[in-house]
């Protein structure tokens, strides 16, 4: 019997007790049985057995006076997963960005010459171009393509003369017709034309 199965059936049992207990008595087992531990549990395994819980919490809900008690359970139960889900998906991507460095994003006949650049939070960058990293609802990973070939900034800085914002960007261009391997081209442009 897995772990999920012997807290519904523990709540079950929670049941069966209450019914037969004295009225008097039914909140004080309710309260005893329902810890901040066991709440956080339930909240836990909610997502794989969400009907099984439902079915027992609807049947402890029917006995006279716990009505209120279990809705209250249930909307703490379900606010306490959505916390659970919300630091998964925040742990993944953390997990996903975690020293997401330029130079193990790309091959190394790319990287040799440049510094080893931070790839930005929420970002992703390979020979495929640039994406966009979210988390989805299941907490897994989508990576959307943004950018059809890496492309970055490589060098940024001030026109002297004019005082405009000036950077360098750099891309990938394919292999010729001979075949060889992708190469860099360079291009310095005013800020604002690359930002507008």
């Amino acid at each position: 019997m897995t772990d999920d199965q012997d807290l519904v059936q523990a709540i079950n049992n929670l049941c069966d007790e209450i019914a037969g207990a004295a009225a008097g008595d039914r909140a004080q087992l309710f309260t005893e049985f329902f810890t901040l531990e066991r709440t956080e549990e339930v909240a836990a395994q909610w997502a794989e057995n969400e009907f099984r819980f439902e079915v027992v919490l609807n049947r402890l809900a029917t006995v006279r006076g716990l009505g209120t008690r279990v809705r209250a359970l249930t909307q703490s139960i379900r606010r306490a997963q959505r916390r659970s889900q919300s630091q998964q998906q925040q742990d993944i991507v953390a997990q996903v960005m975690a020293q997401n460095l330029f130079h193990t994003a790309l091959p190394e006949y790319l990287t040799d010459d440049l510094p080893n650049y931070l790839i930005p939070q929420a970002f992703d960058v390979d020979l495929g171009g640039v994406y966009s990293l979210t988390v989805g609802p299941e907490g897994d990973v989508i990576r959307e393509k943004i950018c059809t070939a890496p492309i970055i900034i490589t060098q940024r800085g001030r026109d002297t003369d004019t005082g405009h914002m000036q950077v360098e960007v750099a891309w990938t261009e394919p292999p010729g017709p001979n075949g060889g391997f992708p190469a860099w081209r360079f291009h310095t442009v005013e800020r604002a034309v690359l930002f507008r």
